[in-house]
């Protein structure tokens, strides 16, 4: 089972949350990893006795074995420290990591991962790659609006899950029901985002020094309130995790990276826009076919269909430089990114793409999804060689 704890900004706790769940895991018998990509301070790998100097990456570009850069830490959790720039890794060395992935998720009954703070591409990566994640707030403003900050980048990368959300460092219950509910009920709103109560942690002062000597609350003082509240929070996390079936899914779904041989090329292939030129139904139709031939190899649900739909109206956004519904009206017509979600999908159903797919099971759109984001970056390419001519 995969967790991926996130927050919006430094100084939130994630990395104490993260440390002390897996410490109660461990506490109950079951086989635990961390894996601390967070490296700034590599605080995870270090509350729990190991060095940070040796991780993943040495098993990525070094060829050092798997087991040799796995330590073992407190309460005998392995610790993998993981460079932050996992998402920006070459053909070669994704499919190291998908490998090293692979062999976690079967060996281990958790995968705990302390994700960088904030948006970057890597920390949406780990998180879409997880069974299940975790958002660690604190009651502050600031804390609030980067953790929607968080989310809403999520969202426009497809995510349609729900996230489990932990108030952390509060004064009492009711500062953090407070909290929840207001965050929950716009997030629900605006994202469309399911948000659930993982509870929350109080702050004490044995949470305070435990912090400062570099040592889980959980070990220093197990009856402290906040490591009591540690232990209920990994209770109803156990209770929610029984009867899902994790599937190997970090290792199936992280994105793979083309091969580079010279210059690259797109995934999608698209001719060059001139400036102020409309999309014509032709370029639409050409890549809804690419979009469409991705689909049919592969082995997919119509939620994720469903997920990879607002990745390709987006990359055709960044692409055409207008929205969607601008486009000529024939076909698609659409008003709005619900309606062209139904639009898009009705074309599909219409090829009988879309009841194939429903005759699969599988979670996660990783070749499209890398098809799609090639086509958008693949047009931010051209804007900047656009620019750079028309400079000269």
């Amino acid at each position: 089972m995969v967790i991926a704890l996130a927050g919006g900004r430094h100084g939130v706790g994630k990395t104490n949350v993260a440390v002390n769940i897996a410490v109660n895991l461990a506490n109950g018998g079951a086989k635990v990893c961390l894996l601390d990509s967070d490296n700034q301070l590599s605080g995870a790998v270090q509350l729990l006795g190991g060095k940070s100097e040796l991780g993943l990456g040495s098993h990525i570009f070094d060829g050092q074995p798997l087991e040799a850069v796995i330590q073992t830490g407190r309460n005998g959790i392995q610790l993998l420290a993981a460079p932050s720039n996992l998402a920006a890794f070459d053909y070669t060395q994704t499919l190291r990591l998908k490998t090293a992935f692979q062999k976690l998720e079967s060996h281990f009954d958790y995968l705990i991962i302390d994700t960088p703070p904030g948006d970057s591409l890597t920390t949406l990566s780990l998180l879409r790659s997880a069974n299940h994640i975790l958002l660690v707030l604190s009651p502050e403003l600031e804390s609030i609006k980067d953790s929607y900050t968080l989310l809403w980048a999520l969202r426009r990368r497809g995510h349609m899950g729900g996230v489990q959300v932990l108030i952390n460092r509060i004064k009492g219950r009711q500062q953090g029901l407070q909290v929840y509910r207001q965050f929950k009920r716009v997030v629900e709103k605006n994202l469309g985002l399911s948000v659930r109560s993982l509870g929350y942690v109080t702050a004490d002062r044995h949470l305070h020094n435990a912090v400062y000597n570099h040592m889980p609350v959980s070990i220093s003082a197990p009856n402290a309130p906040s490591s009591r509240c540690f232990h209920a929070i990994t209770e109803i996390l156990k209770q929610r995790f029984i009867g899902h079936s994790p599937l190997n899914k970090m290792s199936r779904s992280w994105k793979m990276n083309p091969p580079r041989s010279g210059a690259s090329s797109p995934v999608v292939q698209m001719t060059p826009r001139q400036q102020g030129a409309l999309a014509t139904n032709e370029q639409f139709d050409r890549l809804f076919a690419q979009f469409s031939n991705i689909i049919r190899k592969e082995d997919i649900s119509e939620a994720s269909v469903r997920k990879a739909l607002f990745s390709f109206e987006e990359s055709y956004e960044l692409r055409f430089k207008q929205p969607l519904h601008e486009k000529n009206p024939t076909p698609p017509a659409v008003a709005g990114r619900d309606g062209s979600i139904e639009k898009i999908g009705s074309r599909l159903r219409q090829s009988h793409i879309l009841s194939d797919c429903e005759r699969k099971q599988s979670d996660e759109l990783a070749d499209l999804q890398h098809a799609l984001e090639s086509a958008a970056q693949f047009s931010l390419y051209e804007q900047k060689r656009y620019a750079d001519n028309s400079s000269s």
